[in-house]
């Protein structure tokens, strides 16, 4: 059997050849590997996006309870003042016992960072209020003040909701994604890098054949 040899030109066109097919397939994995860094990219910017808002919402829950406690307590307060001038005796005594009663519960409501003791003041300091002397104006006022106490439960409940999502994985897994893509890339870039020298090298020498 008769084996052909190649000339140098074709034996240097066939290298050409190797090279260049390398290189390609190197490049378009690079290509590619860099779209998905720029998708694991976006999701941590996405993720912090989404922590910072989290955080600015949270704030806002924060002052938003406390806002509803107070507009809650000076309700209260005016009622109160309104109850007093208008009565005596007796009455007016009892009604002095009661306030003070729940100024305390307000007073440790404040302190007292447990939503299931918070409900329970909520709980007490409306059984409270119940005992007061019933007409159209402390109806109103009570009913508002539930209305605020409601208003924070509410507000608690998206606290701990916003609390409970958790990103911190997620986002340890992007970056370890992106440190691997990286190192490929940074391996690609050498290969594709000493494919080049070696094709500038194999053309001169394809110059010199032609020449």
């Amino acid at each position: 059997m008769q084996i052909e040899m190649l000339s140098k030109k074709e034996l240097v066109n066939l290298v050409l050849k190797k090279h260049n097919d390398l290189m390609d397939r190197y490049t378009q994995e690079h290509n590619e590997i860099g779209r998905h860094e720029g998708e694991f990219v976006e999701e941590i910017e996405r993720e912090k996006r989404e922590r910072s808002a989290r955080h600015e919402r949270k704030e806002v829950l924060e002052e938003k309870k406390k806002l509803l406690l107070y507009q809650a307590e000076m309700i209260q307060k005016r009622m109160f003042e309104a109850l007093l001038q208008a009565e005596t005796g007796e009455t007016k005594e009892k009604l002095v016992k009661i306030e003070r009663k729940l100024e305390e519960k307000y007073v440790n409501l404040k302190k007292t960072k447990n939503q299931t003791r918070v409900e329970m003041f909520f709980d007490e300091i409306k059984k409270e209020l119940r005992e007061l002397p019933e007409n159209d104006k402390i109806s109103r006022a009570l009913n508002l003040i539930e209305i605020k106490f409601d208003g924070i439960t509410a507000s608690e409940t998206e606290l701990q909701s916003l609390s409970s999502v958790k990103t911190d994985e997620t986002t340890r897994e992007s970056r370890r994604e992106i440190r691997g893509i990286g190192e490929r890339k940074q391996w690609l870039e050498r290969r594709i890098d000493r494919h080049k020298e070696a094709l500038a090298h194999w053309e001169n020498e394809q110059k010199n054949e032609e020449g």
